[in-house]
């Protein structure tokens, strides 16, 4: 047991009547253990407007049914219908007091306890010294996003432009027609293909970027960071240096975090001068990856949604759903395992229909991390299973074996070993 439900148990156990106990945690998952860590507590989470609407007749409700505890658990992000419960729970404060007559956990992320402050003063300033749970500060390992551009059309449609180019003797046409299907592979997860279309076409500034994003991807960074240094292919084409920079970036991440975070950031500017927001996006997006290496997760997040926003604007549905995924990760480290599996079932439908199976089985895996996490193992096993199938056919050994380690946690879970 932490040092922390120590503590909370010790005030409780010192406690003969009512106490409004504000306890920040870094979010909802955190704040059920730490209800399911106390004898005859009582949970009240309100997870829409009308529950919202039922706050203070929930806490009296709970006052009745013989509670040792009642604990409200709030969310970081503020909506009308908290704002109006908050100002009831205000008005309502000696009627909460003299029906409890134990104690109130007020729990949830720091924001959560400062709306209350805000919006409830009067029930606020009868609170006890605020009791603070660690936060999540390690860093976070999570491979950034590669910029591109994605293609609708199949693959072969786009090799049969590429050999009526060909057959035509037109040069501008065949680089045109290679980049576009090397695009279209890349997307698809399909990089020995595109290495190939990329081997028998000219140097063209388009394919030396989509060159070095394969060579990268493929597990050769020297060779993506010498393409990458000439910088005479990317000069005066503001898209192309803008991709060449999230590029260096990416390259720079692992050893060389404030490197990449300034890449980041001129790439972010120039791609938004070019008219480029699905790789602005890629470029915010990576912003938030980088934040995750430095633990700070709250600021990841903001910075995926403002990407996913600007995905969405661009129509790329495929870098829409590579962020959700991000996003999704953000959400299971900070202990939110709901809106984990709502973002990564959104991510899962935008991907599905792409053709991208490498960002499919991501998502997957992620999925199914979030479903163990919030309880249910039979689904966490069935998208583990599609998971390590989909690894299987890529290639993705990584891939398989953390799908394989997922399976294996849910089926313990449901009593099958």
């Amino acid at each position: 047991m932490s040092s922390d439900v120590q503590e909370l148990r010790r005030i409780l156990a010192l406690t003969g009547g009512f106490i409004l106990l504000p306890l920040e945690v870094e979010g909802p998952d955190a704040a059920r253990a730490l209800a399911g860590a106390i004898e005859g507590a009582v949970a009240i989470e309100p997870v829409d407007d009308e529950a919202w609407g039922q706050l203070v007749a929930s806490i009296l409700d709970a006052a009745a049914s013989g509670a040792s505890t009642v604990m409200v658990i709030g969310p970081a992000r503020g909506s009308a219908a908290l704002n109006a419960a908050l100002r009831l729970v205000n008005m309502r404060r000696d009627t909460i007091v003299e029906a409890l007559r134990r104690p109130l956990l007020w729990c949830g992320p720091a924001e959560f306890l400062k709306r209350t402050w805000e919006r409830a003063p009067d029930f606020w300033s009868i609170r006890a010294m605020t009791l603070r749970f660690a936060k999540w500060t390690h860093p976070v390992r999570e491979p950034p996003l590669w910029p591109g551009a994605w293609v609708a059309d199949p693959p072969e449609r786009l090799r049969e432009m590429l050999a009526m180019a060909r057959q035509q003797g037109d040069e501008r046409q065949v680089v045109r027609a290679a980049a576009t299907l090397a695009e279209a592979l890349v997307a698809r997860g399909e990089l020995e293909e595109a290495a190939e279309v990329l081997a028998e076409a000219s140097g063209a500034p388009s394919l030396r970027m989509i060159e070095a994003v394969v060579s990268a991807m493929r597990g050769a960074p020297d060779r993506a960071a010498a393409i990458l240094a000439d910088t005479q292919w990317a000069a005066g084409e503001l898209e192309i240096e803008g991709r060449r920079l999230v590029a260096q970036g990416n390259l720079a991440l692992r050893d060389q975090h404030d490197v990449a975070v300034r890449y980041y950031e001129q790439a972010r500017a120039l791609l938004h001068q070019a008219g480029d927001g699905a790789n602005e996006a890629v470029a915010v997006a990576n912003l938030g990856v980088a934040s995750m290496a430095e633990g700070a997760l709250d600021a990841a997040a903001s910075l995926l949604e403002e990407a996913l926003s600007l995905a969405r604007s661009a129509g790329d549905v495929r870098t829409e759903a590579r962020i959700l995924s991000k996003l999704g990760r953000v959400q299971l480290l900070q202990r939110d395992s709901r809106r984990a599996c709502a973002t990564l079932e959104e991510a899962l439908e935008r991907v599905t229909g792409v053709g991208d199976p490498r960002v499919e089985g991501e998502v997957l895996r992620r999925l199914a991390r979030a479903y163990l996490e919030l309880g249910d193992p039979e689904k966490a096993e069935g998208d583990a299973r599609r998971a390590l199938e989909m690894a299987r056919s890529t290639g993705d050994e990584a891939g398989a074996s953390e799908a394989e380690d997922i399976a294996r946690e849910a089926r313990e879970a449901m009593g099958a070993e």
